[in-house]
């Protein structure tokens, strides 16, 4: 049987956790996150890594359960809601009224990324402070 890990992603200056999710290998994970983020990506949690690293910081990531696959999905959630309640910037999309709203401003935005072929390795440091300038209020990196 199959150990999945359920971990979170925090800021590197609050600690705040910011995502929950679920891997079988934690350090694979952890370094797709980074390095597989791009501004066109259709997550809001690519965006908040994104403004993460504009700020020549990295996401701490850290393991916070074990369990079965055939249990991880049901722990995923159990955690997901619990770190919702403390924190309702969590990046995990939902089907909220708020959470509609914010990914349709987050697709909006992705689509304009999209549409100009952009990602992170074509625009400088001062073209991706711009794009996404109006996203870090909405994860409240602080």
């Amino acid at each position: 049987m199959k150990t999945v890990y359920i971990y979170t992603l925090n800021c590197p200056d609050t600690g705040k956790v910011m995502y929950v999710g679920r891997t079988n290998k934690p350090n694979v994970r952890y370094a797709s996150h980074i390095r597989s983020n791009y501004f066109g990506h259709m997550y809001p949690v690519c965006h908040w890594i994104a403004c993460v690293l504009i700020s020549g910081k990295v996401p701490q990531m850290n393991v916070i359960d074990m369990c079965s696959e055939s249990d991880s999905r049901n722990k995923e959630i159990e955690w997901i809601r619990h770190y919702l309640s403390v924190n309702p910037d969590l990046t995990n999309v939902f089907d909220s009224p708020v959470r509609k709203q914010k990914k349709a401003e987050h697709e909006k935005l992705t689509s304009e990324i999209r549409r100009n072929r952009l990602n992170r390795d074509a625009l400088t440091p001062e073209q991706q402070r711009k794009l996404i300038g109006g996203l870090s209020c909405n994860f409240q990196i602080v």
